[in-house]
């Protein structure tokens, strides 16, 4: 579904209405007041304005717990839309602990092969990734391509989003370039070339090309999807700063690195004013700017970047994320090269933006 502006400046005026009224104990059973917020919450997640969304699912679902039982159909799938937005706002902790039990509570109420517990699992291994526990997500991830495959079949759109799921956990092998080009020929057909899903699977099919070394396809193909994902979704939405960040990246292997770093700086302004500085992404974006500025050779610049990724990190992911301790060796590799300004090192450690996962 592309998001159209009438939508937008819909849902843009409508929300503060829809939260006052949602916090009204007036409307706390109002299942029709939860529905309309829930939808307008769908609209600020696809503009990428993850944190408006998490609070007006907070709100949508406050009523649905008060109106119904906590095992009815429609309860479930509100929760399950809660915890959907606590990972997208960077929550993944939090995502992990809310997916945990609606998949026991979906296992209970509708059996293991219920489409609804296979969504419920599926975002589970998402959020793992998320995360950093990227063999567990994987594991569950091929787990349930093989359910959904026997379930609803080869081409269904669920089966789609398993095998782009899978390749995004398994990261730097041939399986996971093999696994996004089949997703991507999926995705066109059912769904069109246009499509933000067909567009996030060329994206992930460009990082599996870069992760085997093949850096000037990717380059070429992430200046397509940038260029696509531009005009289907906007210069600021966040799968477009996702884009941009991967060129980036894929440009920097190629050697371009004053090109890379320009990119980085531009996405990291726009992750800071849409997402704010602390979000997974922004950090992400900080990172990969040092590590550009690292191979420029401006290595105290690097340096402090580093370690102001380093720091936030340690707060929002935890001393022990990959994440934090890539930051860490990140950190190390600037100030070695600082220290020693002038001697021949390989480049850093990076991280990229893998596509959107899906249910």
């Amino acid at each position: 579904m592309t998001f159209e502006n009438a939508d937008w400046e819909t849902a843009r005026l409508l929300a503060p209405h829809l939260l006052v009224a949602a916090t009204h104990t007036a409307n706390r059973h109002n299942r029709h007041l939860a529905e309309a917020v829930d939808h307008i919450s769908q609209s600020f997640t696809e503009a990428g304005d993850y944190g408006s969304a998490l609070q007006l699912q907070q709100a949508a679902h406050a009523i649905t717990v008060a109106s119904l039982d906590p095992d009815h159909l429609e309860a479930l799938t509100s929760w399950n839309n809660l915890a959907e937005a606590f990972d997208l706002f960077g929550r993944h902790q939090e995502a992990a602990d809310h997916h945990r039990q609606i998949l026991t509570a979906r296992e209970r109420v509708l059996g293991a092969d219920h489409p609804d517990t296979l969504l419920s699992r599926s975002n589970l291994a998402n959020a793992l990734d998320h995360l950093g526990r990227h063999q567990e997500a994987a594991d569950h991830h091929r787990q349930i391509l093989t359910a959904r495959e026997r379930v609803l079949g080869a081409d269904h759109l669920a089966t789609l989003h398993s095998r782009n799921n899978l390749g995004l956990a398994l990261g730097y092998h041939q399986e996971a370039a093999d696994l996004h080009r089949q997703a991507l020929s999926g995705y066109e057909g059912v769904l069109g070339a246009d499509h933000p899903d067909a567009l996030n699977s060329r994206n992930n099919l460009a990082l599996a090309l870069d992760d085997l070394g093949r850096h000037g396809e990717a380059a070429d193909l992430h200046q397509q999807v940038l260029s696509d994902y531009g005009r289907v979704l906007g210069a600021d939405h966040p799968a477009t700063l996702h884009s941009r960040d991967n060129l980036g990246l894929a440009l920097d292997h190629l050697g371009r690195h004053g090109e890379a770093a320009d990119l980085h700086r531009q996405v990291l302004s726009g992750y800071e004013r849409i997402l704010g500085p602390d979000h997974p992404s922004a950090l992400t974006s900080r990172s990969n700017l040092g590590l550009a500025l690292d191979h420029l050779g401006r290595h105290q610049e690097a340096a402090d970047l580093h370690q102001s990724v380093l720091t936030t990190r340690e707060r929002v992911l935890g001393p022990r994320h990959p994440h934090t301790l890539q930051s860490r060796d990140n950190l190390a590799a600037a100030l070695r090269r600082w220290a020693r300004a002038g001697s021949v090192t390989g480049p850093g450690r990076r991280r990229w933006f893998r596509g959107p996962r899906h249910g």
